[in-house]
């Protein structure tokens, strides 16, 4: 389009003088202000034309609701803000730039920690995966136990905590899993302990 077309309605946003802007890698926009903290605006499911606001200020770990400038680390998945007070830091994994993910230029996939020790409350973690990759995840039985698709791969990024899609604890033993983007696949074991 050649023009500009403001939305009709942002919800959960106040009217505050803006001291710096930027955009993430999902298109969201990020408004630091100056007294009313930190603002993610996006687009909302339910219509075009309504933009949904979340705001960030000093209870939720800003150090000072006073931002001069925000930055996003799309390598590292983090929003930095600059305030009176010095600087805050959010790491979300939504934030980080996955097109590389799962190509010859990209970084190798990561699953760790194997074996996963369930009794210690540990989890699972597939890390550099594309986000439009499918992560399907096997007994020994080769009966499918969990997959991961969709948002649930934003940033590129997937924590298991050793869970079956019915919400119960899998068994102890050997699993298999796949990642799979197109024709491009990486597949390994897990041992899981109890």
């Amino acid at each position: 389009m050649d023009s500009v077309q403001a939305p009709h309605k942002t919800s959960s946003y106040e009217h505050a003088s803006l001291s710096s802007i930027e955009v993430d890698p999902n298109n969201r926009l990020w408004i630091g202000t100056i007294g009313s903290g930190v603002y993610m605006i996006q687009k909302t499911a339910s219509s075009p034309d309504t933009m949904k606001a979340t705001r960030y200020v000093s209870r939720n770990g800003l150090l000072n609701d006073i931002v001069y400038d925000v930055a996003i680390d799309t390598k590292q998945g983090t929003a930095w803000f600059v305030h009176k007070n010095g600087m805050s830091a959010y790491f979300r994994t939504d934030l980080r730039e996955t097109d590389a993910y799962m190509t010859s230029e990209g970084p190798e996939i990561k699953v760790y920690p194997n074996p996963l020790r369930l009794n210690l409350g540990q989890s699972v973690t597939f890390e550099n995966v594309s986000e439009d990759a499918v992560i399907s995840i096997y007994n020994a039985g080769a009966h499918l136990v969990r997959s991961f698709s969709g948002s649930e791969l934003d940033g590129g990024r997937v924590v298991w905590n050793g869970k079956d899609r019915h919400g119960v604890y899998v068994a102890p033993g050997l699993y298999h899993y796949l990642i799979k983007k197109g024709s491009k696949k990486k597949q390994g074991k897990l041992i899981i302990l109890h």
